[in-house]
Parts: C-alpha cells; structure tokens; sequence
C-alpha cells in the first residue's frame, strides 16, 4: 500500500515535471518560430536583391550549388530543388535556405524532447528535479518545413546595353507573280481651266483664283500677272492650283494666268482681277493767285478709284459763275475773273463705295501799277545823295523792293523808304549799274521798272580822254535824254570810236523792219545794230569821223573813212550826210549821199521797187546801192546779185565780207 502511495506520488511529480517540459517546449517552440519568421524575411529580402542583380543566369547556378549541398534534408528538399529548375522564376519565390534551417530547428526539437523523455522514464525514486546532464549527440535533421509566403518583388534593374546588329539573312525565295494590274493611264498633253474668269475684289480683301489642270504625267502649275509681277509677299499659291492675293490694292487689277505644264507641252488660261476702291483725290490746295480779267483753269483734280469715280466742283460759298464757268473732263476753268472769283473751290469724287472732297483757294490779284517812277538814266555827281522814287498801286497792296543787276546794293549806304531807294555818298567807280524797282502783289505778280547810274560821259571818245582804255561796253548820256549804251573800241586807230554796227558770224538777222533799226537790235559784244534814233543823237551834238572796217574770208583787212558823217532824225527818215572819203577799201558809200534810211516794211528809195527787199538787206539806198553792210551773211563769194555784206568797190557785188563794222568819233 505505502508502495502504491509512493508510486502515485511518484507519478503525480512526473505529471507536473512533463506539463511544465510541455509548456516550456511550446515556449521555446514559439520562440523558435519567430526566429525562424525573422530568419525567413531576412532571407527573401536577400534572395529578391540576388535576383535584381542576376542579368544573364549567372545566379542560377549559385542557387542550383546551394540546393545540391542541402541535398540530406531529405525527398521534400529535392522536389523544391525540381520546382526552382523546372517552374518558371516566378514561384521559385521560397528560400532554400529559409527550409533548411527550419529543418534544423524541428531536429533540435525533436533531440530535446526525446531526452527528456528517457529522463524522466529513468527516474524512478527521485522526489525532485535534478540538474540537466551533458549534452547528447546532435539527433538526425527533421523533414523539412513547409514553404514560406512569397516575397515582395524585387525593384527592376537598369535596362541592359544594346547588342551589335545582326547580319541581314539571306534572301528569301522569289515569290508567285501577282495578278495582272489594270492599264496605265495614257501620255496627255495639259488642259488648264481657271475660275472665275473674272473676279471683282473690294480693296484690301482678299482675292482667291482657282485652276484645275489635267494631263499626264501630271501637270506642273504656275502663276503670272500681265504686264506686271506677282505681289511676292502677299500672294500664294500651292499645288493645288490655288492662288490668293492678301490685302489687294488698286494696282493688282489686272489678268492674272494659269499656266500647266509637263514634259509634251503647256497650256494656259486667264482670269481678269478687279480691285473696287474708294475715291482718293491729289489736289494742289493753293493759293492759286490769277490776275483780274484773265481766264483760269484751275489745277487738277486727280481722281483714282473703281469704278471711275464722277468728278464735280462746287464753291464753297455762293454758287460757280453762270456763263463764265466750265468744266471738262473733270477739269474746271473760269473766264475774265473777276474779284468775286476769289474763294474756296471743293473738288468731289464718288463712286459706288463712296466719296472724297478736296479743296482748293483761288486768289483773283489787281496787277500792280506803278505811280511814281525813278528816272530811266541818271549820271549823279561823285559824293552826292542819290535818290530814287518808286511806288504803285494794287490789290492787295504791292510790295516795293529793290534790286541791282548784276550786283548788290551799296552795302551800308543805302535805304528803302515809302518804296524809294536813296544812296548815300555815290560812288561812280562803285555804284554805276542798273537799279531795278520791283512792284509785287500776292507775292507772284510783280512788275519792274529800271533806272541806270552811270558815270557821265557823253561818248566813247570822252571815256578814253577820262583814261579808259579797255574795249567793252560802256553807258554814255550824250544829251539830255535817257542814258544807253555803247561799245566802245579804245585801242584802234588812236581809240575812243564809238561802234554802231558789226558783222561777225552771221549769228543775228539783219533783215528787220522799222521799228527794229530804229530801236536797235543784237548784242554789243556780238553782232547788233545800235539804233537809228541812238545814232542820230550821237552825231547831232559833234561832228563825227566815220571809219568803215572790212576783212575778207582770208585774212586781209581794208578801211575807209569819211571825215564827216550824221544822220537825219526820224522825221527826216534818218537821212545821210557824208563828207570826203580816205582809206584802202575804195569809196562805195559817197552814192549814197543824202539817201533816206529804207527798210522792207519802209521804202524809201528812188527805186521802182523795195531795194530793202529786193537785196535783203537795210541801208541809205539810192536807186539801189554801191555798198549793202546790212544784207545777208553769205560765206565769201556767192552767185546771188548783191544780196550780201557787199563793198563794190572792193570786192563787187559778188562777194560778202568776213567781218564788217561801222564807228564814229569825234573830230
């Protein structure tokens, strides 16, 4: 019985010794499972790294050696060392080496439960427990675990470097022909067709033309303009045969072509372009100044515009003048103005897109007139105040200015006051000249009066006594009328003659009437006539030696003098007085003696006809002449009959000299 207690007991302490082994294995087991959780993620984490960085299987062998040295851990190893190689990589997601060490764990396990197992069946009186004995030997692995859950995937490397191209592999087989194609279509000249052939444009739209082009091969198109060029930087076109003009002006009216071509010809067609603008006017605004009682026509009014815009003038105050107003073509004219006249005057242009107005101002001027007038020649003393009236009237009023011809006023000794100009201290050396009056209204019309300062001389020959001795054209005041002026020869034959007449070059006509002679004609340093009245006052003061100057068209020079000569006023027709004759030419004028002066308009001769008309020519002809200084320039001998710048008794009547020239002075 104490036996029976004893074992009971006994038994009771072992069942409290295995429950206490029991929950500290659980313990250690649930211990160990994390362990074995951590140890598993660790290994994942490791396992996704390898792979990441595996490129071309490299790995692989690695993790197929680590399987191979595992290969004890029995029949479940070797099916997940076929499921890494034989399934894709994707559930090769466990680690091998995660399974093996979960496999030494259960070994260790299982050793530590079958120790304590045989030690408690050892026991047999013991009431205690009693310290733990040497370690045993390490017991054989436990089956391998189950597999782990499957690890995030891994991020995704770097993509690899492009490979070297591959050769290109040899050519495949011919392949069956394919079925017949339809015909080609055939060779054609182009055909060109535009539209719209006319297009009507408001300026500054934009004008679109449209050409259609067929042939083959296929046309090629392009654009021109007639009579011009093609606006570059605003027109396009493109092969579609479309052409635009952006912004159009008036000057891209025109015909516009289309022209298509290809290798067997060309073709072309033609649209007319119509740019519409609005009116525009050019007008010069004025003032426009005209006299009283002169007709005008006023400028004009240049229009442009499509369509031709209508023109009309109007005033701008009151009404255009009835019967004294006309407008043709667009251009405006009003006769014998009158101040009424003057105004604004409004040119309108109109056409269908709309209107313009300019204007212009129209001035009707009373031509100035003089009152008072300076002396026409004047020979003022040396030192003496020189005063010279002018004034006039007008409307509007004129203005007064004065001017010296071929010089400037006296500087500092002159002044302009109520229109006359005075002089101060005058200079004859200076102050000689012609001094011009200028009379000015509305600024445009003027009209002028001269008055001569000249050094008082009343000819040639009292300039050379005075000292002169150049040739050249000198003004001189022989009696008590106006001042005119001669030239004077200072170096022939003693000096101071005063020249009438010269024949040069046969640069002027001496085939005049009248008046012409009488007034005189040509120019002092060329050829000229002086003047009949001119003349008449220089020889009525002294009495004058004539001297006669003759050169031939080869060199050779003559004379005669005559040692008195004058002439008659003009109521004694310029009549001639001659006295003895001398010289080398021969005598040709004595027949002449007492002749009236005969012109073509004048006859005054004792021939049956004009021996003015009849030899062309001007002199004191008698019944007809001797000598005809004043005919036609012939070129030395000439076959008409005493037509010439004939001297009869030195080279006849058929014969014209070179040079001829007539001059006086005093005996």
């Amino acid at each position: 019985m104490t036996e029976k207690v004893v074992y009971s007991g006994y038994f009771s302490k072992n069942t409290v010794i295995i429950t206490l082994m029991t929950v500290l294995c659980c313990t250690e087991f649930v211990r160990i499972e994390l362990k074995l959780k951590e140890l598993q993620d660790i290994s994942q984490l490791k396992f996704s790294e390898e792979m990441t960085s595996t490129r071309d299987g490299k790995n692989f062998a690695n993790i197929e050696n680590h399987v191979v040295s595992t290969s004890r851990a029995g029949k479940i190893t070797q099916r997940r060392k076929r499921d890494l190689f034989q399934r894709p990589l994707k559930s090769s997601r466990f680690s091998l080496s995660a399974v093996n060490k979960t496999q030494e764990y259960f070994s260790l396990i299982d050793d530590k439960l079958t120790r304590l197992l045989s030690n408690q069946q050892s026991v047999k009186t013991c009431t205690q427990i009693c310290p733990a004995g040497p370690a045993g030997k390490r017991g054989r692995r436990g089956p391998q675990g189950p597999p782990g859950k499957q690890g995030k995937r891994g991020k995704r490397g770097s993509r690899g470097f492009k490979g070297v191209p591959g050769l290109n592999g040899a050519p495949g087989p011919r392949g069956l022909p394919g079925p017949k194609g339809e015909p080609g279509p055939s060779l054609a000249t182009p055909t060109v067709m535009v539209s719209p052939p006319v297009l009507i444009v408001n300026e500054s739209y934009t004008a679109i033309l449209h050409c259609a082009a067929s042939g083959y091969p296929k046309p090629v198109i392009s654009w021109r303009k007639a009579n011009g060029t093609l606006p570059l930087e605003r027109s396009f076109n493109d092969n579609s045969g479309r052409f635009e003009i952006k912004n159009v002006t008036l000057n891209d009216s025109g015909t516009f072509y289309c022209k298509a071509s290809n290798i067997l010809g060309k073709a072309d067609a033609a649209s007319s372009l119509k740019v519409y603008s609005n009116p525009r006017i050019t007008l010069n605004k004025g003032p426009i100044y005209v006299k009283i009682d002169d007709n005008v026509t006023l400028p004009v009014c240049q229009v442009t515009g499509n369509p031709k815009p209508k023109v009309t003038w109007y005033k701008s105050v009151g009404s255009l003048p009835r019967q004294r107003a006309s407008i043709v073509d667009g251009h405006l004219t009003l006769f014998k103005t009158n101040k009424d006249d003057s105004g604004t005057y409004l040119c309108r242009a109109e056409n269908l897109l709309g209107s313009a107005v300019s204007s212009l101002f129209l001035v009707v001027v009373k031509l100035p007139a003089f009152v008072t007038k300076p002396l026409a020649s004047y020979c003022p003393k040396s030192g003496s105040r020189v005063l010279l009236n002018c004034s006039a009237k007008g409307d509007p009023k004129p203005v007064i200015s004065w001017s010296k011809e071929n010089g400037n006023l006296p500087a500092g000794r002159y002044e302009i006051r109520d229109g006359s100009l005075i002089i101060n201290n005058y200079n004859p050396n200076t102050d000689v000249g012609v001094y011009v009056c200028s009379a000015t209204s509305a600024v445009v019309f003027h009209i002028t009066i001269r008055s001569t300062l000249a050094k008082c001389a009343k000819d040639c020959y009292e300039f050379y006594k005075n000292g002169e001795r150049s040739n050249g054209v000198y003004t001189v005041k022989p009696d008590d009328g106006v001042l005119f002026q001669v030239y004077c020869d200072m170096t022939t034959d003693g000096g101071g003659w005063t020249v009438f007449q010269r024949r040069k070059d046969g640069s002027v006509d001496f085939y005049r009437n009248w008046k012409d002679y009488k007034k005189g004609f040509g120019n002092l340093n060329g050829e000229f006539w002086l003047g009949n009245d001119y003349l008449h006052r220089l020889t009525a003061q002294k009495k004058q030696i004539l001297r006669v100057e003759l050169d031939d068209w080869e060199g050779n020079g003559v004379y005669a003098k005559y040692d008195s000569f004058s002439i008659g006023e003009e109521s004694d027709k310029y009549r001639l007085n001659l006295g003895s004759y001398s010289g080398t030419a021969g005598d040709s004028l004595s027949s002449h003696l007492g002749q009236p002066f005969t012109t073509k308009d004048r006859d005054n001769d004792k021939y049956g006809g004009n021996c003015a008309v009849q030899f062309k020519g001007a002199w004191w002809y008698a019944g007809c002449h001797r000598s005809n200084l004043n005919g036609l320039y012939h070129h030395g001998k000439h076959k008409s009959y005493a037509d010439g710048v004939n001297w009869y008794q030195w080279k006849g009547h058929y014969y014209s000299a070179k040079r001829a020239e007539m001059k006086i002075r005093p005996v």
